[in-house]
């Protein structure tokens, strides 16, 4: 539940996150965290512009870095202040903090462009002119496709034998996509409904995804939600993590940078790859291309987890 307190130029949100809202760690999603600066930024920026201009505006960049883990239950405070507003381009800063002891948990930037009125205007005609509807049956032959892409990338060659843990790990990242197990999680989740994985590469560590943009992940111009690319980013990139690095964790930081409007009804490929793993930080990104030719780069992002360290009995357990 969120309540709210506005002034001149900074709103601020009460958030307690629930069990639901929280990963494999129990600390609260860095995806759902991602789309909550999105929307609190956005609900800043509309105490000071004007509705009209609000409506017409769309992500430029998103940048966060995660300070401290937040546990579900943990009363948590969104502070979001408009630092500047310019003609074409705002700056939103936010922060998010715990509210027992006011220490930082997680700070973020924001970047909005506001679209000119044709853009506008071509994002209302495109949406109207292709259908945004997902069916359970199209979702269903999703994971379909999911599952036989998955499974002959781990059968083992002459020339390239797959190891066993390799293949242990590629059944376990299926439950990504899985739609049943994406209904059981938190309703931020379905942003990742329609998720296909359309491609593995060992050599490089990349996890190739496919995603209809239909109109559960739309926002009001038509266009991909900006939070959606957080959690994306989070998701995605957690896949290829887990299939290719010893251990996964929670998130450091998660950038993302907007290039071209990704509008309802395309198809989209998401490149996850893991760049390098080191001893206590794995880095990796993000590239989200057209997944028609010339499959022009829409958004590129990077995210860098902390590797999960299971922590040691103490004296008196002992």
């Amino acid at each position: 539940g969120f309540e709210c307190n506005g002034s001149a130029r900074t709103v601020e949100f009460l958030f307690t996150p629930q069990r639901h809202h929280t990963n494999g760690f129990g600390t609260t999603h860095g995806g759902c965290i991602a789309t909550l600066m999105d929307e609190v930024s956005f609900a800043a920026l509309g105490l000071v512009d004007d509705a009209e201009h609000l409506t017409a505006s769309v992500s430029v960049a998103h940048k966060l870095s995660y300070e401290k883990p937040l546990v579900a239950l943990q009363e948590a405070v969104l502070a979001a202040e408009v630092q500047r507003l310019g003609k074409n381009v705002s700056f939103v800063g936010v922060r998010m903090y715990s509210r027992r002891t006011l220490s930082l948990c997680i700070s973020a930037s924001h970047v909005v462009f506001r679209t000119t009125r044709p853009l506008v205007d071509n994002f209302a005609k495109a949406q109207e002119s292709n259908d945004l509807s997902y069916s359970a049956q199209q979702l269903a032959l999703a994971f379909e496709r999911s599952e036989r892409v998955v499974r002959a990338a781990v059968q083992s060659t002459s020339s390239a034998p797959v190891s066993e843990e390799l293949r242990s790990k590629a059944e376990t990242i299926l439950s990504f996509v899985d739609p049943s197990a994406i209904a059981a999680m938190s309703p931020f989740c379905s942003f990742a409904v329609g998720l296909e994985i359309s491609a593995l590469s060992h050599a490089t560590r990349t996890v190739t995804f496919s995603l209809f943009v239909h109109e559960g992940i739309v926002s009001g111009l038509g266009s991909l939600h900006g939070g959606c690319m957080g959690h994306l980013t989070d998701m995605t990139t957690s896949v290829a993590g887990l299939l290719y690095c010893s251990s996964g964790g929670p998130s450091v930081s998660i950038d993302v940078q907007f290039m071209k409007p990704i509008l309802g009804g395309m198809t989209i490929l998401i490149d996850a790859s893991v760049v390098k793993e080191g001893s206590r930080l794995i880095f990796l990104e993000a590239r989200f291309r057209d997944a028609s030719p010339p499959h022009a780069v829409l958004a590129n992002s990077s995210h860098i987890i902390a590797k999960h360290r299971p922590s040691k009995p103490s004296k008196a357990a002992l």
